[in-house]
């Protein structure tokens, strides 16, 4: 179960990243152009939001339970955090991830208050690209030494 969980985690990655980046590009172009903030740009922002949260949802699952370097973490107790593997696993990784989902919910229930649509539209790309900083710091790209992983996933994962 473990692997079925991480090979859709670190797929759905890519749907996030994805959508981060046209919700950005449509508020750039609607900031510029004084377009309304319609209905795609709301869908957009939905299926955003939504992947976010599921992204969260199988993180926190793998997290709380099946991910055997998160158990070995725990079972080091504070001997984890002067681990740079393991208190990326168990602490970083995880709380960047609840803060991107904070990010991405707090941008979308406030943009929805703006009173004009450019406003709407820079504050959804503004706050897209914070989101976004934020997850790249926390993907476990292939470059980062020792926390690093492959970036399509393999149903044979190992525990590090």
């Amino acid at each position: 179960m473990y692997a079925a969980f991480l090979v859709v985690h670190s797929l759905l990655r890519w749907a996030v990243l994805v959508l981060a980046v046209v919700v950005i590009a449509r508020g750039v172009s609607g900031m510029r152009s004084g377009r309304a903030f319609d209905a795609t740009d709301n869908k957009l922002g939905a299926a955003f939001l939504g992947s976010v949260h599921l992204q969260v949802l199988l993180g926190l699952a793998l997290h709380l339970g099946l991910s055997p370097i998160v158990s070995a973490a725990m079972a080091a107790g504070g001997a984890a955090m002067r681990d740079k593997v393991l208190r990326f696993w168990m602490v970083e990784h995880l709380s960047m991830g609840l803060l991107v989902a904070v990010l991405v919910t707090v941008v979308r229930v406030r943009a929805k208050k703006l009173p004009t649509d450019v406003a709407k539209h820079k504050f959804v790309a503004l706050g897209t690209v914070a989101a976004l900083v934020v997850m790249f710091a926390m993907i476990p790209w292939p470059f980062r030494p020792r926390v690093g992983r492959s970036l399509l996933p393999s149903p044979t994962v190992s525990a590090h």
